[in-house]
């Protein structure tokens, strides 16, 4: 009887560790389960990031991950606006997309907003080696608590002026209606100029220097070109004035939810992937605009290269901006002496004076 009784309990036991077993491996996502993820975009289809970062990206996680992982991409802010990207991500509207530094003011990307600062780069490459060394030293913390980063910070081209008369020295600046789009900064340095800053949403730029709402726009050349903005403000400034910095993110729940064989994928092959693309297209694209915006200007307007005692009148003005900056940084928080401070030590090693 007793012999009977421990068979009983020993088969019963039994049961119950091999339904915990089960129950752990159910628990568990399998290795080959296949992943589908949703990605926004801001860019059209025609976008040269359209085309060389972001169809290419969807090829790399096809391949580095042997087909497990698909990536449904939804151009023109189909899943959602750009100033929204960050909790939108975080609260699962859609899994993978891109912040932009001007998007990130009330974000805890905040601190990689000082690479939009007027005159801190003189080229792409040295504006990435910056950022990147940047991040480094001020990791995004709790960003990286809410979003999974795909790679270091990228950058656009730098923003210049088009505008509709010459400019060739400061003095040509005063007076002059600005159109920018936002930012203390900036509305700082086009006030040192003696001009009135005007923000103006980018796709209305056009028309207001069409119409003379505005003498002259800040502006990217390719954005510029891309909506014509040289038809109605031909003379271009060939100033670096600032460029806008990129995070490529995805949802961090999505992320841990991933067969690790897929999350040792995006980590060791996929991630950083998109930052690398990102300045390939700008390198290459910047010089193919520039070359077919001296040929369609001809005659009509064109680059126009600062003395370079012009350049520095034009450059000094960006202390206020810069100070601007650091204030916001304090009133958020942050050490905004103590992050600008990092940030020129960076730019000494990587062989940048300042202006100011």
């Amino acid at each position: 009887m007793k012999n009977k009784i421990l068979k009983t309990v020993i088969s019963g036991f039994t049961i119950l560790l091999l339904a915990a077993c089960g129950s752990d491996q159910t628990s568990s996502t399998p290795s080959n389960e296949k992943v589908q993820l949703t990605m926004n975009s801001q860019f059209a289809t025609v976008h040269h990031i359209h085309r060389n970062v972001y169809e290419p990206f969807l090829k790399i996680v096809d391949e580095k991950t042997n087909g497990q992982v698909s990536v449904e991409l939804h151009p023109n802010s189909a899943l959602g606006a750009p100033d929204t990207s960050y909790d939108d991500i975080k609260n699962g509207v859609y899994d993978v997309g891109m912040i932009t530094a001007t998007n990130a003011l009330n974000t805890p990307f905040f601190p990689y907003t000082i690479g939009t600062l007027p005159f801190a780069f003189p080229d792409l490459e040295t504006a990435y080696n910056v950022l990147e060394k940047f991040e480094v030293k001020h990791p995004p913390k709790k960003a990286n608590q809410d979003l999974y980063n795909l790679g270091p910070v990228a950058l656009t081209e730098p923003q210049t002026i088009f505008s509709r008369t010459p400019i060739k020295s400061v003095e040509d600046l005063k007076g002059m209606k600005i159109a920018f789009q936002g930012g203390k900064g900036i509305e700082k340095l086009v006030t040192s100029w003696g001009a009135t800053p005007v923000v103006i949403k980018g796709v209305d730029v056009y028309q207001a220097l069409e119409r003379g709402v505005v003498d002259a726009s800040l502006y990217t050349v390719l954005g510029g070109m891309g909506s014509k903005i040289h038809e109605v403000g031909p003379y271009l400034l060939d100033l670096n004035i600032f460029n806008t910095p990129l995070i490529t993110v995805m949802s961090k729940d999505v992320y841990e939810r991933m067969p690790d064989n897929v999350k040792e994928a995006f980590d060791n092959e996929i991630s950083g992937q998109v930052p690398t693309m990102y300045k390939g297209s700008y390198d290459s694209e910047l010089a193919k605009a520039k070359e077919q915006l001296t040929q369609e200007l001809e005659g009509k307007g064109g680059w126009i290269k600062l003395s370079p005692e012009e350049e520095a009148k034009i450059k000094l003005g960006a202390k206020a901006a810069w100070d601007a900056w650091i204030e916001e940084a304090n009133k958020k928080g942050y050490d905004g002496e103590q992050l600008v401070a990092d940030f020129k030590e960076i730019l000494k090693e990587e062989g940048v004076e300042l202006p100011f």
